[in-house]
């Protein structure tokens, strides 16, 4: 018996979820982080479900990543010791110490946070782990995804509800970011994704 096509719907209302304002169902559970390039179905009321992170464009590193949610998004994006691993955010009101006197960083690479990969030593204190998402925010509080990136880089639902178009120009310019409801998602432009600009939607 053939296998029945996943649904694909582009714009339609049902599609539209309401977990962006509705209470997080996710608080605790586990996630698996996949670097392969495969669309996640992520699920919803607590079930586990695995995040799909994306290098940090243009062979940038996590450090360049300025937003601790956004950091959850990435792998590091440079070809040297640094690349390939999954970047960590600092825990609010603490930042990575880099030697300097301002402020430091609140992303780094895994390996730099544990200091298996750096001089700097283990840091895992100041880290916080990807693995709680925090509860979606209120629209004044959603971010702009970094590096001009548009809502559909966005491959988990549940982070899709923190961000805003990174795009600084055109009509997705700054639109929240609307995720595909559960077991569905956006078809167009010939990529399947769970993450769109709400006037796309």
């Amino acid at each position: 018996q053939a296998l029945q096509a996943p649904v694909s719907v582009r714009g339609s209302i049902s599609t539209l979820p309401s977990r962006c304002s509705a209470p997080w169902l996710a608080f605790g559970m586990q996630r698996q982080f996949s670097h392969a390039l495969l669309v996640v179905v992520a699920s919803f009321c607590g079930a586990a479900s695995e995040l799909m992170r994306i290098p940090v464009p243009s062979g940038q590193g996590c450090y360049t990543i300025t937003d601790r949610t956004a950091c959850c998004m990435f792998v590091d994006g440079r070809s040297d010791v640094y690349g390939g691993q999954d970047c960590v955010p600092a825990r609010e009101g603490a930042s990575f110490d880099v030697g300097v006197l301002d402020d430091g960083p609140v992303c780094q690479p895994s390996c730099w946070v544990t200091g298996t990969c750096n001089e700097g030593g283990n840091q895992s204190a100041v880290s916080r782990t990807c693995t709680a998402a925090p509860p979606p925010p209120a629209s004044a509080s959603r971010v702009a995804l970094p590096m001009g990136l548009g809502c559909s880089a966005v491959q988990d639902r549940d982070l899709c509800c923190h961000f805003l178009d990174g795009r600084s120009h055109g009509p997705y310019a700054s639109q929240e970011c609307t995720p595909a409801r559960s077991g569905t998602h956006f078809v167009g432009g010939g990529a399947a994704t769970v993450c769109q600009p709400s006037c796309w939607a």
